[in-house]
């Protein structure tokens, strides 16, 4: 490969699938950013067993992914929506001078358990009993890895060590910070943010989300998201240039 232009890195939530982020790619492409979207193990269009891997497994899929993809481009920028937010927050933090800019949207910093998490494992159970119930629905509408119910604790366990990698990381960071948040979420809630918008030291901006919940993306790229994302690379991009010719 010889391109060179900008690269935007794009990491997918817990059960979630690279090409949930919807318009959001389009617009990034149309602004002259070539885009990645990291397909998390036994996620994507033929999912499997979640119970199969851990958050580290997670983490070093991610490693091997950049060090595959972005040998190619000089200038990376990186987002994480959901659990791929906490990834991408670990992970700027492995890599302090592999990104320019860190976009966290609705990403989570300490163990969470609602309703809306309840009722997609509910719905998940009952569809291996009765497969005629819409299975792929759930929010986005992407096939989604599967768990049984013994299978919580231990997905619970795995998730509180990584919110313990990400409490530690988050001081650590360096890079400038866009975290975009619902204030209606009922997945994360808005506290998450808020935590890691006093937590971490670099220069953070703090996007408060009005019309929707978790789901953030795919139907809700237009508007404040995509303004904030393009404006919030952007900048950073600018004052890189401005520093070089300075």
């Amino acid at each position: 490969m010889t391109d060179k232009k900008p690269l935007v890195v794009l990491i997918h939530g817990f059960l979630g699938h690279p090409e949930e982020f919807g318009e959001l790619i389009p617009l990034l492409q149309s602004h002259g950013y070539a885009t990645h979207q990291v397909c998390l193990p036994e996620h994507g269009n033929e999912p499997g067993y979640i119970a199969n891997i851990t958050w580290h497994d997670l983490l070093s899929h991610c490693h091997t992914d950049l060090d595959r993809i972005t040998i190619d481009y000089s200038d990376i920028h990186l987002i994480g929506f959901s659990l791929g937010g906490a990834l991408s927050l670990v992970l700027s933090a492995q890599r302090p001078t592999d990104f320019k800019s860190l976009t966290l949207v609705a990403a989570p910093c300490k163990p969470v358990f609602n309703l809306e998490f309840g009722q997609y494992h509910i719905k998940n159970f009952f569809n291996r009993f009765l497969p005629g119930l819409p299975r792929h629905q759930w929010n986005t509408g992407f096939p989604k890895p599967m768990f049984y119910p013994h299978d919580l604790i231990r997905l619970y366990r795995q998730m509180d060590s990584l919110f313990t990698a990400v409490q530690d990381s988050a001081p650590r960071l360096a890079l400038p910070t866009l975290l975009l948040h619902s204030a209606y979420d009922l997945t994360i809630p808005y506290e998450h943010s808020e935590w890691l918008h006093a937590a971490i030291p670099a220069e953070t901006n703090l996007v408060t989300l009005l019309d929707c919940g978790h789901q953030v993306f795919p139907h809700k790229v237009k508007g404040t998201v995509g303004q904030s994302v393009i404006h919030h690379i952007q900048t950073v991009d600018q004052r890189y240039l401005t520093r070089l010719t300075g």
